[in-house]
């Protein structure tokens, strides 16, 4: 049987002199972050324009209507944005996926980053279109955040750097190696699509997982979803981020990783912790849709972006 491979358009090649679209096709967006992130941005160089969700105030959780957010999409492109980028995660991203323009970003094939609830625009755009993406530090949040090696990492990213070659985890659970397509994101999104025409598809895959703030019985619940719902089929490695605040009431900080290493063990397919990707500190930008390589705790991209 053929591999499973989605990603099949590269981003356009990053110049100094192309356009940046930011906007907030999730939660509204407030200061500081809001000007923290436009001052990150414009230390690039480049020409930084911005869509009127940016400046949104919250309808009731997201940055303005569903309406106003897929027309900042739209002119986005219609500007000639080599990079889109959505400013924060947060929540309203889901009310975008049915209409959402799709085809036309993979046609044009802006570098698409974002992260968190971004996760539900970024399985669409790569299952539906083969637009391969990166999972980033947002302009507006972790990179606005203080944390500088996410924002060195954003900046590198837009001036055409591409990814880090080599992520190390903390520890490799299950030992081996093995090779796949890097997939996946925030674990509530990955969960919260199973059953939908999105729903992510782990076959012949190495699929990241992260996520923040979530009680250890919760995480081992979306990961059971995940398994029930057979994204886990065929899948050939994991990769799960460090988990920040996800403790329980104890506030026991080792319960999470103890939760990753059975569920990971009892799945049998080799798996990293603690990479750095996702909401925690220092987290670094991957693709979504190329090749990665699992070995020795270490994440290698095998492609260029």
């Amino acid at each position: 049987m053929a591999e499973k491979r989605y990603g099949t358009i590269h981003p356009i090649a990053q110049q100094p002199d192309a356009p940046m679209w930011l906007f907030a096709p999730s939660g509204a967006v407030r200061d500081p972050w809001r000007s923290r992130g436009l001052e990150l941005l414009r230390r690039t160089g480049r020409p930084l324009l911005t869509g009127e969700s940016l400046d949104a105030r919250p309808s009731p959780f997201s940055a303005g209507s569903a309406e106003l957010r897929l027309r900042d999409w739209r002119q986005g492109l219609a500007h000639g944005a080599t990079a889109m980028l959505p400013a924060r995660g947060g929540y309203g991203a889901v009310h975008l996926l049915e209409q959402a323009p799709l085809d036309e970003t993979a046609e044009r094939a802006p570098l698409w980053i974002g992260s968190s609830d971004c996760t539900f625009l970024q399985t669409a755009l790569l299952q539906q279109t083969g637009l391969i993406n990166v999972y980033s530090p947002m302009p507006c949040g972790q990179a606005a955040d203080g944390d500088e090696v996410s924002a060195e990492a954003l900046l590198a990213l837009l001036s055409g750097k591409g990814c880090p070659t080599h992520l190390s985890a903390s520890e490799q659970p299950v030992p081996g190696a093995t090779e796949g397509e890097l997939r996946g994101g925030c674990l509530s999104i990955l969960a919260a699509l199973c059953g939908t025409r999105w729903q992510p598809d782990g076959r012949d895959a190495v699929l990241l997982i992260e996520d923040v703030a979530e009680a250890p019985y919760r995480v081992e619940r979306m990961l059971e979803t995940l398994r029930l719902a057979g994204v886990m089929d065929g899948c050939r490695g994991i990769v799960f981020g460090t988990f920040p605040g996800c403790v329980d009431r104890s506030g026991n900080p080792d319960l999470i990783r103890d939760v990753l290493r059975t569920w990971s063990r009892r799945l049998g397919i080799p798996t990293l912790l603690g990479v750095p990707v996702g909401h925690g500190p220092g987290a670094l930008p991957v693709p979504l849709g190329l090749p990665v390589r699992i070995e020795h705790a270490t994440l290698t991209l095998l492609e260029a972006l």
